[in-house]
This record gives structure tokens, C-alpha cells and sequence, in this order.
């Protein structure tokens, strides 16, 4: 009887350390797949932000975008457009009033029309 109960003792270990080579597997496919890379998470920012740009110009067509759409279309770590590398941080919203309608290259003034499908990592300048 004493046997059979270290046996069972045995297979708990092996169980928990298949458990934690698991965990731990779990864990670097999760840092290796870019979940937490800074940078994807700005272009979602910036793809919801025209989103809700593009929303709220349908109710209200003189709604101002370029507040919003500058904060989130930023690179987190440089304060520059995700696109272009235009620098956003630190410059006057006034002074970014210049996008038009066509021939954009910066992701805020694609959000700032609206344009979600143009806010992708396969535009960057």
C-alpha cells in the first residue's frame, strides 16, 4: 500500500510540472506574437479615433477631428505621426490644420477624414 501512494505522489509532480512548462510556454508566445507592442496598439487608437471621427461628422458635419485624431495617431515613444513621422507631440493643433480630403501621408489627417483603411503599418513612410 505504501508503494501505490508514492506512485500517485509521482504523477501529481509530473502533472504540475507539465502544468508550469505550459505556463510558461503560454507566456512567450504571448510577448513573441507583438500583443504587447507599443506601436500596433497606437494604430488601433488611431483606426478607432477615425472611426469615431467619421461617426460623429455624420450628426455633426463641423465636428473638429484633428484634437483626437493628433493625440491618438502619435507614435507613444517619439510624439511622431505613425505614417510619416510628422512630430505631433508638442505642436499646436492649429498649427496641423492642413489636411485635405486627398492625398494625405499622415495617419492623423487619414483620421481626421476618416479614413480607416489607409491607417496601417503597410503605409508608414
Amino acid at each position: 500500500m505504501i508503494g501505490k501512494s508514492r506512485k500517485g505522489q509521482g504523477a501529481l509532480e509530473y502533472l504540475i510540472i507539465i502544468a508550469g512548462v505550459l505556463a510558461i510556454a503560454a507566456i512567450v508566445v504571448y510577448f513573441l506574437s507583438g500583443a504587447t507592442n507599443p506601436r500596433q496598439t497606437a494604430f488601433s487608437a488611431c483606426r478607432n479615433a477615425a472611426a469615431q471621427c467619421r461617426q460623429a461628422k455624420f450628426s455633426d458635419p463641423t465636428y473638429d477631428c484633428y484634437p483626437d485624431c493628433v493625440k491618438a495617431c502619435a507614435d507613444p515613444t517619439t510624439g511622431q505621426d505613425l505614417l510619416d513621422g510628422t512630430q505631433l507631440a508638442g505642436v499646436s493643433v492649429d498649427d496641423l490644420r492642413d489636411c485635405d480630403t486627398s492625398g494625405y501621408t499622415s495617419a492623423y489627417c487619414a483620421c481626421v477624414n476618416g479614413d480607416l483603411s489607409y491607417i496601417s503599418s503597410s503605409n508608414v513612410q
